[in-house]
């Protein structure tokens, strides 16, 4: 039977963890401000327990920040959750439109497999990095209900990603709204889980964000293949 780890020594690992993101950070844009070090922390702590689960002492000790602090900074725990996804799905978001606008300067109208590329990779470079995967395990955990204390950050996530929905659209224009909805959410609720899916790696021994670049380009092609058809498949009249 494997033994838990001390308490004290995995705490100690997570702060190191949390600590080379933020020096990684500050050789790139200098020191790190008390803000980013709170939500670097903060990502790392969600992204393990949940809104529910997670204590702003922790990350006040994770961060090296006092409690103060925090409450100067972002009021609330509920506050600070919201605001360390936000963080970081800014990023994903540009990089997302960035690659889609790219297409839409091409000459002719967009093949959804390519609207589905713009849309997915982004995701897996960014699982790439230990603050990234944080970040989607936290998204993961916010398509949870009971994680959200309100709809601003899914409004901000659904007006982020319309104009995949519109690009979808528009490859795919015989396919109904609400049918389009459901397609969609099953594309993010499906890439999310095939970068950080346990029991994946549980039936198969491997694991479930494969490492090196024609692997991940393997995996890629293979949710485009398959979101593709199910998104043509409901776009076919009944």
């Amino acid at each position: 039977m494997s033994r838990r780890p001390p308490q004290g020594l995995a705490r100690g690992k997570r702060a190191r963890a949390t600590a080379a993101v933020t020096a990684a950070a500050a050789g790139a844009t200098g020191a790190p401000t008390t803000r980013e070090r709170i939500l670097e922390a903060a990502l790392f702590h969600f992204a393990e327990s949940g809104l529910f689960g997670a204590s702003l002492r922790e990350i006040s000790a994770r961060s090296n920040v006092q409690l103060s602090a925090l409450h100067y900074h972002f009021g609330s725990k509920e506050a600070l959750f919201e605001a360390a996804g936000e963080h970081v799905f800014n990023q994903l978001s540009a990089e997302r439109l960035r690659r889609l606008h790219k297409l839409n300067e091409q000459a002719g109208q967009p093949t959804l497999e390519a609207v589905l590329q713009a849309f997915i990779v982004p995701v897996l470079k960014l699982a790439s990095s230990p603050a990234g995967l944080a970040y989607l395990r936290l998204q993961a955990r916010m398509y949870d209900a009971r994680e959200l204390q309100s709809d601003r950050i899914l409004v901000l996530v659904l007006e982020a990603t319309a104009p995949f929905r519109m690009a979808i659209k528009a490859a795919l224009p015989r396919i109904l709204d609400h049918d389009l909805v459901r397609g969609y959410r099953a594309l993010v609720r499906d890439v999310l889980n095939t970068v950080s899916d346990p029991a994946y790696e549980m039936l198969t021994g491997e694991s479930s964000l494969p490492t090196g670049k024609k692997a991940q380009e393997a995996l890629v092609n293979l949710l485009v293949r398959y979101h593709a058809a199910g998104l043509r498949a409901l776009a076919e009249p009944q």
